[in-house]
């Protein structure tokens, strides 16, 4: 006779993918709260100049623009790791490597700020949203590597 709290292997997959996905879309989300309240602080709240220089001019980081770049990195970042634990078994490895070069990258953006203070304000909201999704996304992959969780 079964016990009714008996997982079987089958169900035991479709439970972690499901536990996965849901802690996935929460880190997403997580990301991006914390790039809106970052921008809700340093824009309206201290009144730092979040412009930035580029080839065509000046562009000025709206909180939709922090938004909604936060949400694509953060499903950008969710979909490669989808993809990375389909075709290797140091998916979280090498996903880790791509995610930290990555938000070495954008921080490129923010050293052309106007100003100093701008520039300090836009480099901390790429850190706290790639520090959130790194941490939080490599905490929800499929299969540990190397025997730890």
């Amino acid at each position: 006779m079964t016990s009714i709290h008996t997982i079987r292997p089958d169900n035991r997959r479709t439970w972690t993918r499901a536990r996965n996905s849901r802690g996935r879309f929460a880190i997403v989300l997580a990301a991006m709260a914390a790039a809106s309240a970052g921008w809700a602080i340093a824009k309206p709240l201290l009144g730092i100049d979040l412009t930035v220089a580029t080839g065509a001019g000046t562009t000025t980081v709206e909180a939709l623009t922090a938004t909604l770049v936060s949400l694509g990195a953060g499903f950008a970042a969710w979909a490669l790791l989808a993809v990375l634990e389909r075709l290797t078994s140091r998916a979280r490895t090498v996903w880790t490597v791509i995610a930290v070069v990555v938000f070495l990258v954008s921080l490129t953006g923010p050293l052309g700020a106007v100003t100093t203070a701008g520039m300090v304000a836009l480099m901390t909201l790429h850190t706290v949203v790639a520090v959130i999704l790194i941490v939080g996304l490599r905490h929800f992959t499929s299969a540990p590597e190397g025997g730890r969780s």
